[in-house]
């Protein structure tokens, strides 16, 4: 290899590793700070550096010159939707149920799944299932009884992968759960955002 692109790619390697590390720090320090966890900071951070781009291509500002620039203007962006929206988010009271959040508070608790575990409001119950499989530990699916649908990840991607013609191990891990525990899905939703008959599985399941 040349001695000139091997020390090229070390220094890339070191500034990609530096922004990566920029990007670390600031989403730890908003959140030590304000408890608030920002799923946009890799937004506020793309913005920048386009910012510093725009400057130094459409202006001839001097790079470290915009650099300034940029910080201040994604400083002004982002306190205007601190103000403008997420203080206002967290001043506003709960009405999810009748404010009975706000009325009756009680602290998060962590429960341990041993076979089924069910949770309701007197109105919909929702279920999760341990699932014995060969891809984790402790893995659950959730389902809603009243909607008939299913959550699974990992195991399955419904919506997303096709069915192939035999059941990989976590489809058919997925399917013996279904039945061990009784419950009766019309359709899966996966981690993905998609969703699919659960119907297609098991029929491919029964063939194999």
């Amino acid at each position: 290899m040349d001695l000139q692109i091997f020390m090229q790619s070390i220094v890339n390697g070191l500034f990609t590793g530096g922004i990566y590390a920029l990007v670390a720090i600031g989403l730890t320090l908003i959140y030590g700070v304000m408890l608030i966890l920002n799923f946009a900071h890799g937004e506020f951070l793309m913005l920048g550096m386009y910012v510093a781009f725009g400057a130094f291509t459409l202006a001839g500002v001097d790079p470290y010159l915009a650099i300034p620039i940029a910080a201040i203007l994604i400083f002004l962006l982002g306190a205007s939707i601190q103000r403008g929206l997420i203080q206002r988010v967290l001043a506003a009271p709960h009405r999810v149920d009748d404010d009975l959040l706000q009325r009756k508070p009680r602290r998060t608790e962590i429960v341990e799944v041993d076979g089924k575990w069910t949770v309701g409001d007197g109105r919909r119950q929702v279920g999760a299932y341990a699932v014995d499989n060969p891809h984790a530990e402790a893995m659950l699916i959730g389902y809603l009884p009243d909607a008939r649908l299913g959550f699974v990840t990992d195991l399955w991607s419904p919506g997303r992968d096709a069915l192939g013609a035999k059941p990989t191990a976590g489809q058919t891990a997925l399917v013996a759960a279904v039945r061990k525990y009784g419950i009766d899905p019309e359709r899966f939703a996966g981690g993905h955002g998609s969703t699919a008959p659960y119907g297609d599985l098991a029929k491919i399941a029964d063939a194999k």
